[in-house]
């Protein structure tokens, strides 16, 4: 029996399909915290700081050469098989994890390579299957979700990959390898629903046409395309500087607690479960800003994510260290909620998982720069002058976007919404 999954407005985030993605990204973005977690503190029992930051570039790296071909696959394939593998191929690292975490930060590097190129997979593909599940009147309220859950899961993973860690590492890894598992098994049981109709192309765009080199040029024309969305650009070339930045976010919080503040693995897991809450409020509360409040409100959070950063180096104390990261990453909440849907908002759909895609790529590719550098720096200064000086260059970042981009395409955001085009209602292949 086939059934017509519709998509009524208003109810539409709490459809089926909806909810078991949202649990997948409960599951997998809590396995993500739980193993982050057990790398650090592992790699931080036995080397430096320095050397935490090689193992996370040599983990991430790898996964940048695939993000620009992951989005053109997510545009031209079934986003569900793409999902499935990503899945797949996460719990048989975590898997490998288990087996072989104690054979040196080598070992280790290249595990997390092979899961962060699975997770990369995941991202383009699930945004995707979301947008075709839900109305573009939802789309905000969606990505905030999606927001929210990966905030709470910080919290729960962190919290407990750091009481566990400090406990029984394996058993972390095992939690974390259950957590994965539970997330596929979500995305093997949400339908992918089909068009009825066809989206229609990009004007200037190729037809479409198997193999390896026609998915490069999908990659090069969306990278070309984009230049013609500026507010689209925009974000990009934000998260950039953003990604330049904070590429040492992880690397720099863990030092600062373990190192410098000595607070030990489970004062790590508290600062994690500050991140976490504070990102959900964050996006619960930009989730309720009225459209004409979303430009002003990412500058403002992005200047105020600065602010709060540098002043929470110069802090000096534990308890007064945790409320300023606090507002801190109350503001990138808001900015975690907001990213996704003013990135999207003036592209038309054909192109959504290039630019995702695209997004992710430049943002984490200068990130691994920026943690490359970040390594050299705290071998010859220390951690508190480099906290400062990433929060007071984030600051300029937002302020700069404002004053730039953002005031003069508030008003080809606002009509954005009011001329998408109608959605096709889309069917399941099998509805049971």
């Amino acid at each position: 029996m086939t059934g017509r999954l519709r998509r009524p407005a208003g109810k539409s985030l709490a459809s089926r399909d909806v909810a078991l993605l949202w649990s997948a990204t409960v599951f997998d973005s809590g396995a993500t915290w739980v193993i982050r977690i057990v790398i650090f503190v592992r790699i931080l029992e036995q080397y430096s700081t320095s050397t935490l930051a090689m193992v996370e570039l040599a983990g991430i790296l790898p996964s940048l050469l695939l993000m620009p071909l992951a989005g053109s696959l997510a545009d031209r394939y079934n986003a569900r098989t793409l999902s499935l593998l990503s899945m797949a191929t996460q719990v048989t690292c975590l898997a490998a994890l288990l087996l072989m975490f104690h054979h040196g930060p080598a070992t280790v590097a290249a595990l997390y390579a092979l899961l962060t190129i699975g997770n990369a997979l995941w991202q383009p593909a699930r945004q995707v299957w979301l947008y075709r599940l839900v109305e573009p009147s939802q789309y905000t309220a969606v990505n905030a979700t999606i927001g929210s859950v990966q905030g709470l899961m910080t919290v729960i993973g962190a919290a407990t990959g750091g009481v566990l860690t400090a406990w029984n590492p394996d058993l972390t890894v095992l939690l974390a390898l259950a957590a994965q598992t539970c997330a596929a098994i979500g995305t093997l049981i949400a339908r992918y629903p089909t068009s009825t109709g066809t989206t229609p192309a990009e004007p200037g765009t190729a037809p479409a046409e198997p193999g390896a080199r026609s998915l490069l040029r999908d990659a090069r024309e969306g990278v070309t395309l984009v230049d013609r969305y500026p507010l689209a650009r925009s974000i990009i070339w934000v998260g950039m500087a953003w990604g330049l930045i904070s590429g040492g976010f992880n690397v720099l919080i863990a030092g600062l607690a373990l190192n410098e503040l000595h607070s030990g693995s489970g004062g790590l897991g508290l600062f994690y479960v500050v991140d976490g809450t504070a990102v959900v409020i964050g996006s619960w509360c930009a989730a309720r800003l009225r459209r004409a409040g979303h430009l002003p409100g990412y500058a403002l959070a992005y200047i105020a994510q600065g602010v709060f950063w540098a002043l929470m180096f110069a802090a000096g104390n534990v308890v007064l260290g945790l409320v300023l990261f606090g507002v801190m990453r109350l503001a990138s909440g808001v900015i975690i909620a907001l990213d996704t849907t003013i990135l999207l908002e003036t592209v038309p759909e054909s192109l959504r998982g290039r630019v995702t895609s695209l997004h992710m790529t430049t943002y984490n590719a200068v990130s691994q720069l920026s943690l490359a550098l970040i390594s050299g720096l705290l071998a010859a200064v220390d951690i508190q002058s480099v906290g400062i000086a990433t929060g007071v260059l984030s600051t300029a970042v937002g302020a700069l976007w404002w004053i730039t981009t953002a005031r003069r395409a508030n008003l080809t955001y606002l009509s954005a919404a009011h001329d998408a085009p109608p959605r096709p209602v889309a069917a399941p292949p099998h509805a049971e």
